[in-house]
Formats: structure tokens, C-alpha cells, sequence
């Protein structure tokens, strides 16, 4: 007797759930073994997360001692909560954003089960997905943005199934995706999710939700004010308590401040199309790709009727509405387009099953998903020993821990963002000191300054000295730059502002 149908898709879809999960766990293994927290990004997230376990403060989170207004808590909450299960340690923090991709390959799968439920998109999306190197390798990343792609295809399931009927876990999951969004890097989700959510008469043309648009938009009103008063029961608190500067900070600077102050790192209007097809390799070396892409921009309509199909539109207002936002904001970064490509993957799934020879070509998924997560494998392989050599700050960090245990302060000469803070376990923290400032060294007689050079002077010795970033990272008695302060400053380049 034959399988029913509907049991061998079930045992095919398992069978890619498993494999995509396997895939996903080498990467996230390759990343905590072969690469170092890298600075000034990840060391300075967990340190965020160090301070909030070291002092009791969940509420406004500090860096170096001061308030951190930059990014919203809810990473630095589940960093802390893996420790509290865990135990204090180098890894458990460094799974939080990886589940959240690993979260993302799942709901990829389900999204396009929903829009297209007899395609093998929900088999084949989640597995390019994987196969570009570009999310491939965020995915093994301590960042918020794979937090916030995450939450955006939560949001997008939730409208779809508003859409499809099922209004009250529609809207609560449109809602949870907006409040916990705004509560992963702020504002920014909205970009993603309302623009999908107002275009709705677009593209569910021929198929509107059941009820009026009248409803329909009430709800969305709804639904994003609950969102809000998610994302407020933090903020609101967190404002109060960490003073009008923090409260300023967190109400317009990961708002409208963002977008204001953004202009003065102008990038032109054209780079995000510049830099989207390296962020879709291997996916432009493989034909059926180029033949979905084509049959995209030639034809999305649909062989009988005559419009697009609903999934299409959906999917075009997903991509095309944040590309040309953030495009048009002049502060860009290739992470910020995270959260839409789960969209084209599914794209792209069914632009090549609607190909000839489609289904034959879409069985190629698998093996393209594990040539992406080889590359990423092989790339930090190669690269483990420059990594380790000029990245990891850890021994240096525990060399701080001793000082701080014998009683010494510490300063360091320049910006500092903390990236010693958690990988020394630090329990003080390190000043900021610079030319003119002798005045730290003198009230602290037995003090440490950590400074960069690209060579070492002649003359004296420094306490401790590594390789980082193409020069040294060095400690020296605060007796020693006190007698000569020039031993701190960087010689022969300009100084970093990221040191």
C-alpha cells in the first residue's frame, strides 16, 4: 500500500527540517570554536549583558558605568538569562542570535507553506536561505539584526493568518512581533511589517479578509498600539530611572534620531544596489536562479486571471518598500537587509519551481545549502589563525582581571568600549584617559594603562604586549607614563576611533 501523499510531503518536510538543522548547528559550532568574540561589536554587547548580571540593573542597561541608550535590552536580557541557567560562561550568550536564525529557518518554511501550500518552497526556501554565505554567516554572530528578521517574519506570519481567517492569532502575533521587535533594536521593524500590513488591498486583491477594510485597518491600529505598550513597559520605567539624558536617548535616538543623525555618514543612494548581489552568493552562480529572477521581472502574473498572485505582492511590498527606505536614509550597513531575505529565498523558490524542469531544479537546494555553510566553514578555518592572532582579547582581558584582583585601577589611553569588560570578568571600571591628562595618574599611583602602538619604543618595557588589528596592544605602568606619556600615544597613524 502506498504512502498517502500527505504523508510522504510530511516525511519530506521533516527530513528538511532536519537536514537545515544540522546545517545550522555546524555553523554555530564552527563560529564558538574557531572565532573569538570579535570587537568592538560583540565584546561590547556581552559586556552590556556583564554589567547588567554584575550590578542587578535589568531595567537600564550601562556600559563602562554609563547608561547604554544605543540598543534595547531584550538581547542583554536573554544573555542574562542563559547565565542564570548556565552558570556565567564564554558560550551559552553566544547562542541567543543564532536561534534566532536557527528560529527564522523555521518560520521562512511556514510562511511559504501558508502563501503556497502545495509548493515545495517550504521545503526548498529555508534551505537557500542557509545557503547564502551572507546570512549563513550572521547566523553564527552575536548582532541584533538576525533578532529583528526573526520578529519580521513573525509579524508577516501574523498576517497572513489574519488574512486567512484566523484574526485574534494573526493580530497577537503582529503585535508580539512589533513590541519585541521594537525591544530587539528598536523602531526599525515597523519599516518592515507596516508597510505590508497597509499595502493589504494590494496584494490580496480578488481575496480580501474576511470583514471590511475599515476592520481591517482598526485592527492594524490596534495591534501596532499593543506593540507599543509592549516595547513602553520597558521604556517608560527604563526613562525614569536612568535620567533625562537616557530617557532622550531611548525615546528619540533609536527613533527619529537615528534617521536625523544618519546623514552625517553619507553613503550614496545606489549602495545597497551595489552590495545586495555579493549578499546573494552562491544564489547568482546558479542558473535557476537567474531563470527565476527572470521570469519574475517578465511575468508574475499568474496563468489564469490575470493579476499576480497574493503571495508575489506580499512578498514584492516586503522587499521593494525597506530597500528603497533604507536606501534613501544615507546611514547604511549590509546588515539592515537581514530581515528581507528570508523573502526573496522564498521568492526564489518559486520563481524556479514555476520554471521548467522547476521541481527537478529545486531538489538542487539541499546540496547549494550545504556548498554555503562549506564555504562559511572553510572561511573561518582559514581564517582561525588571523582571527585568534589579531581579535581575540581575552588573555589580555585576563591579564586586566589580575591587576583589578592585585588592586591596581585601570585606564585606557583613548576610546574605550568596553571590550575587556566581560572577557576579564571586570568588576571596576576602566577610564578614559588621553594627552593632557595626568592629573587620573596621580590620584592613582598604582594604576595600568592600556594603550595601542604600532611599534614598541625603545627604552622601556612594557608590562604586557599582544598582537591586535596590525599592531600591539599593550599594558604599561601608570608610573612609566607618567615619566613619558608619549609611550602611550599611537605612532605613525592617526588613531583609531574604534580603539
Amino acid at each position: 500500500m502506498a504512502p498517502a501523499p500527505e504523508m510522504v510531503r510530511a516525511m519530506s518536510k521533516n527530513a528538511a527540517a532536519l537536514s537545515w538543522t544540522l546545517l545550522w548547528a555546524i555553523l554555530v559550532i564552527t563560529g564558538l570554536t574557531l572565532r573569538p568574540l570579535l570587537p568592538v561589536d560583540e565584546t561590547r554587547y556581552a559586556s552590556v549583558a556583564w554589567e547588567m548580571w554584575l550590578h542587578g540593573d535589568y531595567l537600564v542597561p550601562h556600559l563602562n558605568g554609563e547608561t547604554y541608550s544605543h540598543k534595547p535590552p531584550l538581547l542583554f536580557w536573554l544573555m542574562n538569562a542563559s547565565w542564570l541557567l548556565f552558570g556565567v560562561n564564554d558560550w551559552t550568550h553566544r547562542l541567543i542570535a543564532p536561534l534566532f536564525g536557527l528560529a527564522s529557518l523555521f518560520l521562512t518554511s511556514r510562511i511559504a507553506e501558508r502563501l503556497w501550500p502545495d509548493s515545495q518552497a517550504t521545503v526548498a526556501a529555508p534551505l537557500l536561505l542557509l545557503a547564502g554565505i551572507f546570512w549563513a554567516t550572521f547566523s553564527t554572530l552575536t548582532m541584533f539584526d538576525m533578532m529583528v528578521a526573526t520578529w519580521t517574519l513573525v509579524g508577516m506570519l501574523g498576517l497572513i493568518e489574519a488574512w486567512r481567517g484566523r484574526s485574534d492569532l494573526g493580530w497577537t502575533l503582529f503585535a508580539l512581533a512589533i513590541g519585541l521587535g521594537v525591544l530587539s533594536k528598536g523602531p526599525v521593524i515597523l519599516v518592515f511589517l507596516l508597510p505590508c500590513a497597509l499595502a493589504a488591498p494590494y496584494w490580496t486583491k480578488g481575496a480580501k479578509p474576511a470583514g471590511t477594510w475599515g476592520a481591517w485597518y482598526l485592527k492594524i491600529l490596534l495591534a501596532t498600539l499593543a506593540g507599543v505598550a509592549i516595547a513602553l513597559a520597558w521604556a517608560i520605567p527604563a526613562g525614569i530611572s536612568g535620567g533625562e539624558a537616557y530617557r532622550n536617548a531611548i525615546f528619540w535616538g533609536q527613533s527619529a534620531g537615528r534617521v536625523v543623525d544618519s546623514f552625517a555618514h553619507r553613503k550614496p543612494i545606489y549602495w545597497y544596489l551595489a552590495i545586495l548581489p555579493p549578499m546573494l552568493l552562491p544564489w547568482l552562480l546558479w542558473p535557476s536562479f537567474w531563470r527565476a529572477v527572470w521570469r519574475g521581472l517578465t511575468n508574475l502574473r499568474q496563468r489564469s486571471g490575470g493579476v499576480a498572485d497574493h503571495g508575489t505582492r506580499l512578498i514584492a511590498i516586503w522587499v521593494g518598500v525597506p530597500f528603497v527606505i533604507f536606501s534613501l536614509v544615507s546611514g547604511k550597513a549590509p546588515h539592515y537587509l537581514l530581515p528581507f531575505l528570508p523573502a526573496i529565498a522564498i521568492a526564489a523558490a518559486i520563481g524556479i519551481e514555476r520554471t521548467p524542469n522547476g521541481a527537478r531544479a529545486l531538489r538542487q537546494a539541499l546540496p547549494l545549502a550545504v556548498l554555503g555553510v562549506m564555504i562559511v566553514v572553510t572561511i573561518h578555518l582559514g581564517a582561525n589563525a588571523r582571527l585568534k592572532d589579531a581579535y581575540d582579547l581575552k588573555p589580555l582581558a585576563e591579564k586586566l582581571a589580575g591587576y583589578e584582583r592585585d588592586g591596581y585601577a585601570i585606564a585606557h589611553y583613548g576610546n574605550y568600549h568596553a571590550q575587556f569588560q566581560f572577557l576579564g570578568r571586570l568588576t571596576q571600571n576602566i577610564e578614559e584617559i588621553g594627552d593632557g591628562e595626568p592629573t587620573w595618574l596621580r590620584e592613582h599611583p598604582k594604576a595600568k594603562v592600556i594603550a595601542y602602538r604600532y611599534t614598541l619604543p625603545d627604552g622601556v618595557t612594557p608590562d604586557y604586549v599582544q598582537k591586535f588589528r596590525g599592531r600591539y596592544a599593550v599594558i604599561w605602568d601608570g608610573k612609566d607614563v607618567i615619566a613619558n606619556q608619549a609611550i602611550a600615544r599611537r605612532d605613525g597613524r592617526a588613531q583609531d576611533d574604534d580603539d
